[in-house]
């Protein structure tokens, strides 16, 4: 949980870092480590106010949808990004290692499930895009109905004009689960416009401009 809290933290994901939080102080942990918790919440929170803002995605057609894009800054700049991106990576896969034969706590299985999205976010930043379709088809062999999952893999197949029938029921799917997400919106306006309903792209994408309510 520490691990993929601080994960989402870096990328700016202050709602998903502080969930995960959350769930390490509801295990009840050691003092020295319920106090880094709290510390780190604290931030999150603060980064997840409607004014802060959080990075977003590259429009239609210009890069990944939100969800994808949010790779660690850290990892994303500087002259060492390759070695950056090879050291999360090995991170997580340890963490999936120590951790993914374990089906006794729901806890466990939620971090199992964050460490796989941002080692997809990881692939799909670096181009290695059918890595980062396994994750996520991994994800949701376990979690069928994940909404997020459906969202990021259907937005990778419209990307690479790919089962473009499929990405439109699964995205469509996401944005009936969250009609107001703005990011799932974006990625289903994108799906018509590589099916060439250029009608429908534009109603999507200008609902998805026209939200208020804040991306999750």
């Amino acid at each position: 949980m520490e691990t993929v809290g601080l994960a989402f933290y870096l990328a700016g994901q202050g709602d998903r870092a502080a969930e995960m939080f959350q769930t390490a102080l509801a295990d009840k942990p050691s003092p020295q480590k319920a106090a880094a918790y709290y510390y780190y919440l604290a931030g999150a929170l603060d980064m997840a106010r409607p004014n802060r803002g959080s990075p977003q995605g590259g429009q239609p057609g210009g890069g990944p949808a939100p969800r994808l894009a949010a790779v660690p800054e850290s990892l994303s700049v500087g002259p060492h990004r390759a070695q950056r991106y090879a050291e999360a990576e090995r991170e997580l896969l340890d963490l999936l290692d120590k951790h993914d034969s374990n089906y006794d706590s729901a806890n466990v299985r939620v971090a199992v499930r964050e460490a796989r999205f941002l080692l997809s976010n990881i692939c799909a930043v670096q181009n290695r895009l059918a890595q980062a379709e396994e994750w996520l088809e991994q994800i949701l062999d376990e979690f069928p109905e994940d909404v997020a999952a459906r969202n990021d893999l259907g937005y990778l197949w419209a990307d690479q004009g790919r089962h473009l029938n499929r990405a439109l029921t699964m995205v469509r799917a996401a944005v009936e689960r969250e009609p107001h997400n703005r990011a799932y919106r974006d990625s289903l306006g994108w799906v018509y416009f590589r099916l060439g309903r250029y009608a429908d792209a534009v109603r999507e994408l200008e609902q998805a401009a026209r939200s208020d309510k804040p991306t999750v």
